[in-house]
């Protein structure tokens, strides 16, 4: 392979990567780059500063320095391996042109890049929306469960709203920070909430009231409650190895689960020997490499193989609610 073939199936991934717009887990989710370092710790400064301390100064004495009592909150991470690879038989590549071999690598790599991304997709699902320690470590979320803490959306004189104000009101006062993302765990549990009587009695006469009407929804939902971001799991993947059995399902369809958090799009990090993070966030996908192209020969196949190191983790649990069993 020459090298300018193997430069465009490394820009190709970077083509499918953008193009995500099935998936949050590499959007909605803030990065971590810990600089190709696979284990370590992430250090949380959360600045200690109760707002109480008197600002006035004798002349001549200097002023109050914030930050001189930082409460330090250690998480620890492993990054893994992971990738997928499409092969491409060796007698079949010899046929081909060199036009038509490029456009099957491309084709590998592309589908190879989307099924890391499905991957990533249920990694960020049972870390953000899958109860009992989904965090891969002690830290999660705290779960308000439907029928105890609040109706469930689908019985008489519930109020999805009124419960979500409840939780970034709670989230706010325990964290200092307003939930700026609200995620559904799949498109049922979000079709509850965008057909509720509440919403739909809020809107002008204008907007689409029927599922046809998503992205209208969505834009009321977010205006009604004051958030940034409203995101739908709503990508598939294959339930079963078996070709013959083989169908799709939707990525967290299975659970009425959904998060209310603060996730801002983008964090502030230093690296020396930890990683310090210097901004708050509930959640983070940390890396160490994003994903690159490898190609290597088994035998009579060409493998197209695309590798990757990251994981997931819930750094700071008090900044996200886990709302539980949202329906009857």
């Amino acid at each position: 392979m020459s090298l300018r073939t193997e430069k465009l199936l490394k820009r190709h991934i970077q083509r499918v990567m953008q193009d995500r717009r099935a998936f949050i887990a590499g959007s909605v989710i803030p990065t971590i780059n810990t600089g190709g370092v696979q284990t370590g710790s992430i250090v949380i400064q959360r600045i200690y500063d109760d707002g109480t301390e008197d600002l006035r100064r004798a002349e001549g004495q200097p002023h109050y320095k914030m930050g001189q009592r930082p409460d330090e909150a250690t998480v620890t991470y492993s990054c893994e391996d992971a990738g997928a690879a499409e092969g491409l038989d060796k007698r079949e590549a010899e046929r081909l042109s060199a036009d038509a071999l490029l456009n099957r690598g491309l084709e590998r790599v592309a589908k190879a890049t989307m099924r890391t991304l499905v991957y990533d997709e249920n990694e960020m699902f049972s870390l953000l929306l899958a109860t009992a320690g989904g965090g891969g470590g002690t830290d999660d979320f705290t779960d308000q469960a439907g029928g105890v803490d609040f109706t469930q959306f689908n019985q008489a004189n519930s109020d999805p709203f009124v419960a979500f104000n409840d939780v970034m009101d709670a989230i706010e006062l325990n964290a200092g920070l307003r939930p700026n993302t609200l995620i559904f765990g799949g498109v049922a549990v979000y079709n509850s909430v965008a057909q509720h009587s509440t919403l739909l009695a809020s809107l002008p006469a204008n907007v689409d009231q029927s599922i046809a009407g998503f992205a209208d929804l969505k834009a009321r939902m977010a205006y009604k409650l004051g958030i940034e971001r409203i995101e739908v799991i709503r990508s598939a993947r294959k339930s079963t190895r078996n070709p013959a059995d083989r169908t799709k399902v939707r990525v967290g369809a299975d659970l009425d689960n959904i998060l209310l958090a603060y996730l801002p799009e983008t964090l502030s990090t230093a690296q020396s020997k930890q990683t310090t993070l210097t901004d708050a966030t509930a959640a983070a996908r940390v890396v160490e490499f994003e994903r690159d192209f490898m190609w290597t020969q088994d035998g009579f196949t060409q493998i197209y193989d695309v590798g990757y190191s990251r994981c997931f983790r819930i750094l700071v649990p008090e900044l996200g609610i886990r709302l539980t069993d949202v329906l009857a």
